[in-house]
């Protein structure tokens, strides 16, 4: 019998001999507990208390920031304002590197909301019908939904299919109508793409490109030779098994490798490549049903395995995780041939003499530690503490399972060789694979570098935690605060079932952000040698820009009260930076109708002191007159017609002046439509006056000469009484009986409607005072 290998380990430790106890961090055994028990007595408190401190963490968060508690604001609150300048700064970095324009503020924000909604069209089929596919149905003139219509069924089943495109056609058939009908802002595919590839979260100032001078040249080569090591050191089969083999008597031993399919994409080739080859299937290394089988990404790994235990064969079993259950889809038995494993080792053998020949050196594993003396001159410090640290473990290690004649030999399981991480990780393990199957619902699959992949998991994460901590703010604390008591895991796992999927929410909260940075304002960025007033004025060309294209321009209806209330309009009409002098209608552009087709400028009504006609409810009756002043000019800038005109004293401003100095627009075109009226009145006064006279002459002119007691009657009793001239005298009363008429109707005209004008008529006396001066007593 050989020696006993395991002479001079301490007894505590050598738990092989009769079996071990798993100890905690703190030293004690763990306890064995029944499943049942375990989840509703362990895990359903600490699930409960998990939300419960999450949902008190933001809701305090939030309330101490002065925000409401809303999808959007515990999204923007988790993924916090610094990463996303960081990210800002390190992809305009990648963008100006490639000669695109940098972004602006933002930008990368509405980028990530886009590219969020993006990829929700793969939704739960309640949300896509209700709010995408109705729609679309309508838009493409298909005939709409009747309930139990099969020729419909098939046309909507196949468009509900088709949520999944590609980027192109999302971009130019479902985000545009969406944009419209659901009041949000669409980014342009191209500049969607380029930010994509070009997002990065390190910065990129010190890629040169040189393969001579360049650092990060250098860094990406000896990474590259590591990654090529990743199985090197050794391997971590999920399980040995035996298996039957034909041409064997006895079954054989052989590797292990368990691999779980979460994503739709990769289950769907899972079971495309079962039903080609059936559920087990026997192959050979490298032929083509193993490259059917198994995927590029792991046959490196099974011919490793082989090549570290010396194995002949090896077992690939295929499982699909979905709504938490586990299944399996295929099992692949691989024969390895002698020749797949020499040539492997080959050519992993050059890479690892390279970098790792010096830790395989005699002397070095007979000394059993390693000396600074050993490591190349590329080793940095870190990584020579790390190598020493886990080298005394390596070759005592090795000195174990090496006999006397240099072969060697297997070991009985120790625990003392897994750390906690490891332990924690195998106990784990189906909770990370719930993490990658929602994490696989939140991510938008795409094409793109392995950095900007990195990143983007990352804020996917935050967006799968906001929706983690949406469910805790309210859903399961204010439940748990009327249930009174602890709940059961069945329990917490309904009340989480029947609250919005993370599909639906990641769509909602997409389109609640779109919506909210629709009002923001974008702030170009600008080189530091750019003169503030010039960047303001760069900033709010780009601004008026992008209101035109989501408006439309011109102003058509309602002119006065949109330049008053908008923001955008009100600082359109009060900046300095366009240009707002005059011009003749003529000389402004025509205006384009939407059928493509363009007109003249035809309104000529000042819009600030237009006052339009009234008439009588149910009647043809005028109630009141248009008034207005018709003018040839108009602003270029606002599109608007405004006179130049100047009503009232000689301090006063015409309308096209007042437009675009005054920031009470309302107010100030009150005022004008009353010293509109004013005038008028007082110009039809003179007028009446004037033809009155011109009446009075007439009649004095044909009249014969009178005695004083006829001098003192009125000029009307004159008329009417006098019969030399009937014509005449007929011609006088109808001027004066037309001008009794006309006064009459004012008086009844003001009885009637005088009270619903009383308080615009005081109020716009009322600031009339700042253009008086002082004329009007005097009169």
């Amino acid at each position: 019998m050989p020696p006993d290998p395991f002479t001079g380990i301490p007894a505590d430790i050598q738990a092989f001999r009769d079996g071990w106890t798993e100890i905690t961090d703190h030293g004690h055994p763990y306890e064995v507990v029944l499943a049942r028990d375990f989840s509703d007595d362990y895990l359903a408190e600490r699930i409960c208390g998990t939300f419960r401190n999450m949902g008190d963490k933001v809701t305090s968060s939030l309330v101490s920031l002065g925000k409401e508690v809303s999808r959007a604001s515990i999204l923007e609150l988790l993924l916090g304002d610094v990463a996303i300048v960081r990210l800002e700064q390190f992809t305009t970095e990648m963008l100006v590197k490639r000669n695109f324009p940098p972004l602006v503020p933002y930008e990368y924000r509405e980028f990530l909301y886009t590219r969020w909604y993006r990829s929700r069209f793969n939704l739960s089929n309640d949300k896509s019908f209700s709010q995408f596919t109705t729609e679309m149905l309508v838009k493409r003139n298909f005939p709409p939904l009747v309930p139990y219509e099969y020729r419909e069924f098939l046309y909507t089943r196949w468009y509900r299919s088709r949520f999944n495109l590609s980027n192109d056609k999302s971009f130019s058939h479902f985000m545009p109508p969406l944009s419209k009908s659901l009041d949000i802002i669409i980014m342009d595919p191209h500049r969607f793409a380029t930010i994509q590839s070009c997002t990065r979260g390190f910065s990129q100032a010190g890629r040169t490109g040189s393969e001579d001078s360049d650092v990060w040249m250098e860094a990406g080569a000896m990474l590259r030779k590591l990654n090529e090591l990743n199985h090197a050191i050794g391997v971590s089969p999920d399980a040995i098994c035996r298996l039957v083999v034909e041409d064997a008597p006895d079954p054989v031993l052989c590797c292990l490798e368990i691999k779980t399919r979460v994503s739709e994409s990769t289950i769907a080739k899972a079971e495309l490549a079962r039903k080609k080859h059936g559920s087990f299937v026997n192959c050979y290394y490298g032929d083509a049903v193993f490259n059917d089988c198994v995927p590029a990404a792991n046959r490196s790994q099974v011919l490793h395995q082989a090549l570290v235990t010396g194995f002949q064969h090896g077992v690939f079993v295929v499982c699909k995780l979905e709504e938490g259950q586990g299944s399996i889809v295929q099992i692949v038995a691989i024969r390895i041939s002698t020749e797949k494993r020499d040539e492997y080792a080959k050519n992993l053998c050059k890479v690892v003499n390279l970098l790792l020949g010096f830790l395989h050196n005699e002397d070095v594993i007979a000394r059993g530690i390693l000396m600074d003396s050993d490591f190349p001159d590329w080793v940095t410090d870190p990584q020579r503490t790390i190598l020493k640290t886990k080298a005394k473990l390596y070759y005592g290690h090795l000195k174990l399972i090496t006999t006397e004649e240099g072969d060697l030999r297997p070991t009985k399981p120790v625990s003392i060789y897994k750390h906690s991480t490891q332990y924690r990780y195998n106990k784990h393990k189906p909770g990370l694979d719930k993490n990658t199957e929602i994490s696989d619902r939140v991510a938008f699959h795409t094409t793109g570098p392995f950095e900007a992949k990195y990143v983007f998991r990352m804020l996917d994460a935050v967006m799968v935690n906001a929706w983690r901590a949406y469910q805790a703010v309210t859903v399961i604390s204010p439940w748990l605060r009327a249930l009174g008591s602890h709940p059961s895991l069945a329990q917490v796992r309904t009340k989480l079932n029947n609250f919005v999927g993370v599909e639906d929410f990641v769509a909602d909260v997409a389109l609640e952000c779109l919506r909210c940075l629709a009002a923001q304002k974008a702030i170009p960025l600008f080189p530091a040698d750019v003169p503030q007033e010039e960047r303001e004025e760069r900033q709010f060309k780009s601004e008026f820009s992008e209101y035109k294209r989501k408006h439309g321009w011109p102003i058509r209806k309602f002119a006065l009260k949109k330049f008053a209330s908008d923001p955008f309009l009100k600082k359109l009409r009060l900046c300095t930076f366009v240009d707002h002098r005059p011009q003749r209608i003529r000389d402004v552009q025509p205006v384009i109708r939407e059928n493509g087709t363009s007109q003249k400028v035809v309104r000529r009504k000042c819009v600030l002191c237009f006052v339009p006609g009234k008439m009588i409810p149910g009647t043809s009756t005028i109630k009141s007159k248009e008034i207005a002043n018709n003018s040839t000019y108009m602003c270029p800038t606002c599109m608007v017609v405004l006179c130049k005109k100047t009503v009232g004293n000689s301090g006063a401003k015409s309308c096209h002046t007042l437009w675009h100095e005054r920031h009470n627009l309302e107010a100030e075109g009150s005022k004008c439509r009353k010293r509109l009226r004013v005038a008028r009145e007082m110009n039809d006064d003179e007028a009446q006056k004037r033809k009155l006279h011109a009446t009075n002459a007439s009649i004095k002119r044909h009249s014969p000469a009178k005695t004083s007691q006829q001098t003192q009657r009125s000029q009307t009793q004159v008329a009417i009484n006098d019969p030399q001239d009937p014509q005449d005298s007929f011609d006088a009363v109808e001027n004066v009986v037309e001008h009794v008429l006309e006064n009459l109707m004012e008086m009844e005209h003001g009885e009637e409607h005088g009270d619903e004008e009383k308080e615009e008529d005081k109020h716009d006396f009322l600031d009339m005072e700042e253009y008086s001066d002082g004329s009007d007593e005097k009169e």
